[in-house]
């Protein structure tokens, strides 16, 4: 989706080259969908949009905003479209290749993603936005070092991206057991904003961090400061819990952990039914395994390590690394990134469309 910036500044400059060709009333309702594209308001923006792209079909502007709409509906596939489209239209501008580079994100074509990126990046190198996504599309790859140059140099153009580029960073380091450039991610994080309560989280996940006293002081203010998000909240009380936790205070460990489940518990409900029925799901996908996944040679070079949370997994993955034959991989989301994917090109959701893979597909999945 275009970011807020892109979608105020093509809304109310009359002046702007991406307005040529509209009504000074299209141009006005162009910029209440705008407003409303960046708020998040699908409703508003959809009413505005409903009639001009009747009238401006072929409108690349117009056509912009319309995939910025579809990508709020959920429907990534038909913004990249749409936005190829527009691109035709106006084929220089580092914007459309931004949002488009954006919807292919959101459509997991990530390789397709970076290249749209790329070309963003080059119409125009002082484009924040683009270098951001490019950072996130690189991630997604598992391309650390390609991520770090470039949300590097989105933060160096809009400070306030420093949070969130430094806290996506830690974890991708983190994923890669490179824990002292995760631990300066989120110590820089934090050095910013006090209450960056992912970047505090962050570091309670590094099993060898151990807070000092005053790692515990700052804890402590932080979560006393106004201005933080429930999440942040959230984050820094689990954070808490595991810091008086490891200095065995567990009755106050205890409290700090349950005001932190409250917060996440008042936000995000559990439905014990509903995750069973999506195991019961799973396991009838698989029962008999699919056609043609009956080859005992088929990812035999692969150790999967699965177990409930907490319940040494981490270890035996590290007594499993220690042979020479074997190479951790860490916490990897490749598996998951995969199955989003299938589930982009099937329209279906996991485990859905199972039966209707065959050994080919399963092939090219692997």
């Amino acid at each position: 989706m275009p970011d807020a910036a892109t979608l105020s500044m093509a809304a109310s400059d009359g002046r702007d080259p991406r307005l040529e060709g509209l009504s000074s009333s299209a141009a006005r309702r162009l910029g209440i969908a705008a407003q409303a594209l960046a708020a998040g308001q699908t409703d508003v923006a959809e009413q505005r949009l409903a009639g001009l792209i009747d009238v401006y079909p072929n409108h690349p502007e117009v056509l912009r905003m319309f995939a910025a709409l579809q990508t709020l509906r959920g429907d990534a596939p038909g913004a990249t479209v749409t936005m190829e489209r527009a691109i035709a239209l106006r084929p220089n501008d580092a914007a459309y290749w931004s949002s488009y580079g954006s919807a292919l994100l959101d459509a997991a074509r990530y390789d397709d993603a970076i290249a749209a990126l790329k070309r963003a990046c080059e119409y125009d190198p002082g484009y924040t936005t683009a270098w951001y996504n490019l950072g996130l599309a690189y991630i997604r790859c598992m391309h650390v070092d390609e991520a770090k140059v470039a949300l590097q140099r989105a933060v160096s153009q809009s400070p306030e991206l420093s949070i969130n580029a430094r806290v996506i960073l830690g974890d991708m380091f983190r994923a890669e057991n490179r824990v002292d450039e995760a631990k300066a991610e989120y110590r820089e994080a934090i050095a910013v904003q006090k209450n960056a309560g992912t970047a505090w989280w962050g570091l309670s996940e590094i099993k060898t961090q151990r807070f000092s006293d005053d790692d515990l002081v700052q804890l402590r203010d932080a979560l006393k400061m106004p201005g933080a998000t429930e999440d942040d909240m959230a984050a820094m009380g689990f954070t808490l819990a595991r810091a008086l936790d490891d200095r065995k205070q567990y009755a106050e460990s205890l409290v700090a952990l349950e005001q932190a489940n409250a917060r996440m518990r008042a936000r995000k409900r559990w439905d014990a039914r509903v995750y069973s029925d999506h195991i019961g799901a799973v396991l009838d996908a698989f029962t008999p395994p699919p056609a043609g996944a009956v080859d005992p040679t088929l990812g035999r070079e692969a150790i999967f390590v699965a177990s409930m949370p907490r319940s040494g997994s981490t270890l035996t993955e590290q007594v499993l690394a220690s042979h020479s034959q074997v190479d951790g991989g860490g916490e990897v989301a490749d598996l998951p990134a995969v199955l989003m994917e299938e589930c982009q090109r099937m329209n279906l959701s996991f485990p859905h469309f199972v039966r209707d893979l065959t050994p080919a597909d399963w092939a090219r999945l692997g």
